[in-house]
């Protein structure tokens, strides 16, 4: 009689390379993954500058109440469901773009730009662009702040 199929032996060897191969791809994978989820908030926030100097040719300052002392905060979240919740950004640079005009989800990070203005009158100013997770929508954790802009 002629056994066909594989042995016991032979499975048990085909499943321990499959695990041992799932053990690896899984992690890189969930690397990748998170590394272009931070990639793109870093792509966002590298537009900052290029706003900040474009309002800077026009009105001679980085942001509309930069004429005193003090810190000056922008932010924009959204809703879970990818509606604008708070948007100070926009109305100052109205060239930013949080995301793919093509994206209707909701954005795992909420922006903030803080702008610090010393020694007025001869005023000293320094941005400082940050990208914070949104609790639950998948981004990794912790900041991503950018250096300080002068």
């Amino acid at each position: 009689m002629k056994n066909k199929g594989f042995s016991l032996v032979e499975l048990i060897i085909v499943i321990a390379i499959i695990g041992i191969l799932g053990a690896i791809a899984i992690p890189a994978y969930r690397g990748y993954v998170t590394t272009a989820k931070r990639k793109s908030a870093e792509s966002i926030l590298e537009q900052f500058p290029i706003l900040i100097e474009n309002y800077r040719a026009e009105n001679g300052m980085m942001c509309p109440s930069c004429n005193a002392n003090g810190t000056y905060t922008y932010s924009y979240t959204e809703n879970n469901d990818g509606s604008v919740a708070t948007d100070t950004i926009s109305p100052v640079y109205p060239s930013f773009r949080p995301k793919s005009a093509s994206s209707t989800s909701a954005s795992l990070y909420h922006y903030q730009v803080s702008i610090t203005v010393t020694g007025c009158p001869a005023c000293q100013e320094t941005a400082t662009f940050t990208a914070i997770p949104q609790a639950g929508r998948g981004a990794p954790p912790g900041n991503i702040v950018s250096n300080p802009y002068q």
